[in-house]
């Protein structure tokens, strides 16, 4: 989790909320108990969908499979079967998935030559992301679009504009001229310049810019690490059960001691898993 955080949040803000706790979700932030803040769920967590690529290697050898034929129901095989599925049909095994789509982490993780290293966190999506193939849904001009749909899912929510969360959190909102700087199309500069949205900015829309303005899409910014952070780190100081909270001497500031290997790492755990080698 430490390592994960790191990577993708503003790491002054990580730092901040595991020595002090969450200030404005959870349990220590004065609420009865630990929840999931819909500003979480259906905008700041949502920063993974700005780093998918458009198309994706799964094994060694393999050619590129273009990111909405993952997401597919069923896709063409080497055979020419146009209604393949990345599944076993047989009787025998029907949810064991076909040896030629089982992941290669090596392309996954470390800096090795085959990694797949992810987009930057900014207000663009890979372009399959805008016709998904949803099945029978197919072809709604909303839920086939990836980014509309998740702006109408946080309207449809009444989640809390971004310039409201700056506020609420102490945190300095971007003006409009920051928003629809460098790196934003000439077309949603306009939008943000013309009409309310510049004042009152969709939160999801407005993670991304920000982790563009201030991070260059290396990392989230102030508000989307505020909120990134205070919701998984607060979930795991109340949980008893977490490493956080765990009294195991094998919890350590270095890492989790397995006895063979420290796990401190996501290439750690893989490679202790015994699916690597991964590198560094």
């Amino acid at each position: 989790m430490k390592d994960y955080l790191a990577r993708v949040c503003d790491l002054g803000v990580v730092i901040d909320t595991l020595a002090n706790g969450p200030r404005y979700y959870g349990v220590s932030a004065g609420h009865g108990q630990t929840f999931m803040p819909l500003e979480f769920s259906t905008a700041a967590f949502r920063f993974g969908h700005t780093m998918i690529r458009p198309e994706y290697r799964l094994r060694g050898g393999q050619s590129p499979i273009a990111v909405m034929d993952i997401l597919a129901p069923s896709r063409p095989d080497a055979a020419g079967n146009p209604n393949a599925t990345f599944f076993d049909t047989g009787d025998a095994t029907p949810h064991q998935l076909r040896s030629s789509a089982i992941l290669d982490f090596t392309f996954f993780a470390g800096s090795g030559p085959n990694v797949q290293k992810a987009r930057k966190i900014d207000s663009n999506i890979s372009a399959g992301l805008g016709s998904l193939p949803l099945g029978p849904r197919t072809g709604d001009p909303i839920l086939g679009h990836l980014a509309k749909s998740n702006l109408v899912r946080g309207y449809s929510l009444s989640i809390p504009t971004a310039q409201a969360c700056c506020e609420t959190m102490g945190v300095k909102p971007m003006t409009i001229m920051q928003m629809g700087g460098a790196g934003e199309s000439a077309n949603v500069k306009n939008i943000l310049e013309t009409t309310a949205l510049g004042q009152r900015t969709p939160l999801w829309y407005y993670i991304l810019r920000e982790a563009a303005v201030q991070q260059n899409g290396e990392r989230l910014g102030e508000l989307g690490s505020r909120i990134v952070c205070e919701t998984i780190i607060g979930s795991l100081k109340s949980d008893p059960n977490s490493y956080l909270n765990a009294n195991d001497l094998a919890v350590t500031p270095l890492g989790v001691d397995v006895g063979t290997a420290v796990i401190r790492t996501l290439t750690d755990l893989l490679n202790h898993a015994g699916v690597g080698p991964v590198g560094p």
